[in-house]
């Protein structure tokens, strides 16, 4: 997927974010994890930087250990992203793939946040409420069933 030394325009419209390590240094990782759980999921790439050229990264032994725990940590209920370390010519690429979660919303520090194109944005109360509530399920039998808490059952 990533054999070229440049990541396509097209591929970062299909939900790829490129995280540099000035970016990450300067804002909150986790929050793009949490944004994206919220949304559709998607991919973070480190290792890579603004120009969309890989750089590659460096990776200790309790790295990508040290990351998860502080997203899971940060986030509640938890999120637990999955992780691949790629090599293109002798350069590491670190992958976060972020599948949407089935429970929203997800919180970081207390606040939601969602995906929108290419920003992060704070959720509003009404938002954060009728993502929840698309969440609910009660399983009957061999079906799922929507619940609504506005509607007659």
């Amino acid at each position: 997927m990533f054999e070229k030394q440049k990541i396509t325009d097209k591929q970062i419209e299909k939900n790829i974010l490129i995280i540099s390590n000035e970016m990450r240094k300067k804002r909150n990782f986790d929050l793009y994890n949490v944004a994206m759980a919220n949304f559709k999921g998607g991919k973070i790439l480190l290792g890579v930087d603004d120009k969309s050229k890989i750089k590659g990264i460096k990776i200790g032994k309790e790295s990508i250990l040290k990351w998860i725990n502080e997203i899971k940590n940060k986030t509640y209920p938890f999120l637990m992203p999955m992780t691949d370390i790629i090599k293109i010519k002798n350069k590491k690429v670190l992958i976060f793939t972020i599948k949407e979660s089935p429970l929203k919303p997800i919180a970081f520090k207390n606040r939601y946040f969602i995906r929108k194109e290419n920003s992060n944005q704070i959720m509003s109360f009404e938002e954060s409420f009728n993502l929840g509530l698309q969440t609910i399920r009660v399983k009957s039998f061999n079906y799922d069933t929507e619940i609504s808490l506005f509607e007659p059952c």
